[in-house]
């Protein structure tokens, strides 16, 4: 394919339920990200076992709580996908895309990484981090044990856990590639294409566990990783074009029914789910990607007024999406402060009830994150997103703009009502 013809390829526009475009804001996608986000807080803020049956169960739904993430770039990937296709053919359709992440992703994840690890040195006593914080500006964190073998540990003097910005590395890797790729390939060469990187990313993974690699590097590093991003470009490239994801139902409600049932058989044998064996490193990853694609079809597909659709667009939900990449970035930097401030022992020590302790900590651990995510989306980053109008996609009348998405939540600017919400992190 010539390089003019790609650019001036328009897939078929197929709308989704409830959309009046091809980019047009999903309201459930919102929902699905709150789902995502309260997954990944459970997993940190709610780690633990216990004999009581309830207690029981509630730390197997935690345990699985790492798989929001997975879900986050499932999301990501279909929403990066439907946007760049939309967006073929647009005037500046580079600039405008990487200018409007910049402005959405840099000033949080800079201003945290400049006030911990540059100012905080010059005035608080304590482990210096060193050239090791390069990785960290680099968006390599996730790659430096694979490529070093060095932890990911960031020592600093204030004691925050960088441990979880591997995802937005993961998602910054994939916007530096994906524009291109997509730009440059036919509906049915990019179907390919995700299709070969599912593949060639669960081999990978089996490769690096055959040779050793740690549960850290086989997590986090980015070729392991893109399958579920892919998932969610594939699901895009079908919901733009042919029959949409009409054709897809079926086959999502099967691996829906399928993954549950896996789940919940892997729970019964191993009594958790977390991925510590060689099996979750390789063919879980894999299954759980494709369980959150086929969820993801359900919600998308879900008819408006439905009960699905009501559920997945409940306010709470729509709040928690709407501010999830600041909950994200927010709630594991602090994560070792509230095991300090919020500790299950010292609140057990004045309720003498373990599940109060524990609904207590979980709750506070919360309330401060979402607390201080919406400080710093309404002070700070919000600031920041209104020079998005100086990168707005040009395009015909029957493509209206829209924004894009990130693996730990988004906020879209509207121009006819000034309206936030939050297309999904990394």
């Amino acid at each position: 394919m010539s390089l003019s013809s790609s650019i001036e390829y328009q897939p078929k526009r197929t709308l989704i339920k409830g959309t009046t475009s091809p980019s047009s804001h999903l309201p459930v996608l919102d929902g699905l990200r709150g789902i995502a986000i309260l997954l990944v807080l459970g997993t940190h803020f709610a780690q633990g076992g216990h004999h009581n049956p309830v207690l029981k169960i509630f730390f197997a739904v935690t345990s699985f709580g790492w798989s929001g993430v997975d879900l986050f770039f499932v999301l990501s990937g279909f929403l990066i996908t439907r946007i760049l296709l939309s967006a073929k053919g647009a005037k500046g359709y580079f600039r405008n895309f990487y200018m409007r992440r910049v402005l959405r992703i840099f000033p949080l994840y800079y201003g945290v990484l400049g006030a911990s690890l540059v100012l905080a040195p010059l005035f608080v006593q304590g482990p210096k981090p060193g050239l090791s914080q390069l990785w960290l500006w680099l968006y390599g964190q996730n790659l430096r044990e694979a490529l070093t073998g060095m932890p990911s540990v960031m020592q600093n003097p204030l004691g925050l856990y960088f441990g979880h910005f591997w995802s937005l590395a993961v998602e910054e890797h994939f916007y530096l590639v994906w524009p291109a790729i997509v730009l440059f390939s036919s509906l049915s060469t990019l179907k390919r294409v995700c299709g070969v990187i599912v593949v060639c990313a669960l081999f990978m993974r089996i490769g690096a566990v055959l040779v050793g690699a740690t549960v850290d590097v086989v997590h986090d590093a980015t070729p392991f990783r893109m399958d579920a991003l892919a998932i969610g470009g594939l699901i895009a490239a079908y919901a733009v074009g042919g029959y949409g994801l009409d054709a897809l139902q079926r086959l999502s409600k099967l691996v829906v029914a399928v993954g549950i049932g896996m789940l919940l058989l892997i729970w019964l044998v191993k009594g958790d789910l977390f991925f510590d064996n060689k099996y979750w490193l390789t063919a879980g990853f894999s299954c759980v990607s494709w369980f959150y694609g086929g969820f993801l079809i359900l919600a998308v597909s879900a008819p408006i007024g439905g009960l699905p659709h009501k559920a997945l667009t409940l306010r709470p939900l729509l709040f928690l999406g709407k501010y999830s990449y600041g909950i994200y970035v927010i709630h594991g930097l602090l994560w070792s402060w509230f095991n300090v401030w919020f500790s299950t022992r010292k609140i057990r020590a004045l309720v003498s009830s373990y599940f109060a302790a524990l609904f207590l900590h979980l709750l506070l651990s919360t309330l401060v994150t979402v607390g201080l995510a919406f400080v710093s989306w309404h002070l700070f980053e919000k600031q920041f997103l209104k020079l998005k109008r100086l990168f707005e996609y040009r395009r015909s009348s029957t493509v209206q703009s829209s924004d894009e998405g990130v693996v730990a939540g988004d906020q879209r600017a509207s121009s006819m009502n000034d309206r936030k919400s939050s297309p999904v992190p990394s």
